[in-house]
């Protein structure tokens, strides 16, 4: 049974000309699980206004938030390399700058979104999409129309990659991605985030893959890595030749690997994994083309349908308190009237009770201070037990502060550094499925090298992250 306001829901459509593709996944904390997925052979704004009343009948949950990618309404895409700049606001300028440049180029009503690529200490580069306004307002209007408020839009352009981020090949280097609706698209990725992107055009299967490995060989000399070692996940299928004329390790795309059990999804349903990977994580990257008020619909729908299920859930069992509280208040009303006659032949022996009962309570105190001391003590060792068992072998803590807020409750104080950020995530979702765990907030995060955590005896240019955490516990 799904919990209430903790387990959350996201339905993802992958909306093609020919097809509409939709999973349906379930997260609590870092656990994934499978609720459903399915094919309906219509596409486009016509078959997704016919598709939705279908692929909302086969939904299993009443609770849910929807994400969709629309490859139609992708205008353009570039990637450029950026200019060198200290602040972060100069960043911001210079993207607001070739934002509005971009849009002047066209007559027709456009949006855009960029996210900026973090590509070494003094490089970056800034990936931009242009959508087509108009055609974004039909789709938003017919899924509008259909009760179904999208917290997320994109074009599909990177999201297939992030079905793969809980698969530590993937991950823990470079990669890359060869997929796409219409059009074939080559994506590279540097620790599970998107770090750039090609268009694909030669046709046939075996042309595409050939020119993606002459993408990859370039990014390898750019990178100064060694050839054909950025393994390519991918979707096409170039038959036998591929072996024979190729020594590159190219894999099949496999959504969420590991994650999802026996429940294993074909390389097809990679992108509708992928966008409900990023609706769970939105700062995998900056692109949302959803408007503002329809994201604030949407989450504002799925908060209804939880509110309304709640109570449905929780009516029977307080029907049932409310009618054993009235028998015991009748049985009360007769022992009270008893009571009060007993009271009475005791009145001349209250003054000795009295005094018994302040001895017995300055025990008492005694004895609770006592054990309020023995219980602070056993309790914080049992903090570090908690903490040093869900610390993933790639995360280290630098400092810990444990604070005694009230009764058997503590605040916690976690400082830190992580190899790659998604394992800061990976932590904290171990600690959230922790039934002590009150609260796990992310306070701060940034990117380091790991000579400015170790100092001098670090060696090597590895980057890494320092995060700082605050936790709440209760036992």
């Amino acid at each position: 049974m799904k919990l209430p306001f903790l387990e959350h829901t996201v339905v993802a459509l992958d909306v093609r000309e020919d097809c509409i593709r939709w999973v349906e996944l379930n997260r609590l904390g870092n656990r994934l699980s499978y609720g459903g997925h399915g094919q309906v052979n219509i596409g486009g704004l016509t078959g997704l206004q016919e598709a939705i009343p279908q692929i909302k009948d086969l939904v299993t949950a009443e609770a849910y938030q929807v994400c969709c990618s629309i490859d139609d309404i992708l205008v353009d895409l570039d990637i450029e390399e950026m200019p060198y700049f200290e602040e972060p606001e100069e960043v911001q300028e210079w993207v607001r700058g070739r934002t509005q440049e971009y849009a002047s180029q066209h007559e027709q009503p456009v949006t855009l979104a960029s996210h900026v690529v973090e590509v070494g200490e003094d490089h970056r580069r800034c990936l931009f999409q242009l959508i087509s306004q108009d055609k974004l307002d039909e789709y938003i209007k017919v899924l509008e129309e259909q009760e179904m408020h999208p917290v997320l839009v994109t074009t599909g352009v990177t999201e297939a990659g992030y079905a793969m981020i809980y698969q530590e090949e993937f991950v823990g280097w470079q990669a890359a991605t060869l997929a796409g609706n219409k059009n074939a698209r080559l994506c590279t990725y540097d620790g599970g985030l998107i770090y750039n992107a090609f268009e694909v055009s030669q046709p046939g299967e075996l042309g595409k893959m050939e020119e993606a490995d002459s993408y990859l060989r370039t990014e390898e000399v750019s990178l100064e890595l060694p050839q054909h070692s950025i393994p390519l996940y991918t979707k096409v299928d170039a038959g036998t030749e591929l072996t024979a004329r190729m020594e590159r390790p190219v894999e099949p795309i496999t959504p969420l690997k590991s994650k999802l059990g026996s429940r294993e999804l074909t390389p097809e349903y990679a992108l509708a994994c992928g966008i409900a990977i990023k609706a769970f994580f939105p700062t995998l990257d900056g692109i949302n083309f959803a408007p503002d008020t329809t994201q604030e619909k949407g989450k504002q729908w799925e908060q209804k349908k939880e509110t309304v299920r709640t109570g449905v859930l929780l009516f029977p069992p307080v029907f049932v308190i409310l009618l054993l509280l009235f028998a015991i208040e009748g049985y009360l009303d007769v022992n009270l009237t008893e009571s009060g006659q007993v009271l009475d032949q005791l009145s001349d022996k209250i003054e000795l009770v009295n005094e018994k009962t302040e001895a017995v309570n300055a025990a008492t105190a005694s004895y609770r201070q006592v054990r309020q001391l023995v219980e602070k003590r056993r309790n914080a060792a049992q903090v570090f037990e908690l903490v040093s068992s869900e610390i993933p072998s790639s995360v280290w803590l630098e400092n810990m502060t444990i604070r005694h807020s009230s009764g058997n409750s503590y605040s916690l104080t976690l400082s830190g550094v992580a190899t790659q950020e998604p394992l800061v995530a990976d932590f904290m979702g171990a600690l959230e499925q922790r039934q002590e765990i009150a609260i796990v907030e992310l306070q701060s995060s940034r990117k380091a090298q790991l000579e400015e955590v170790l100092g001098e005896s670090a060696t090597g240019r590895q980057a890494v992250n320092q995060f700082q955490l605050r936790v709440e516990v209760s036992y």
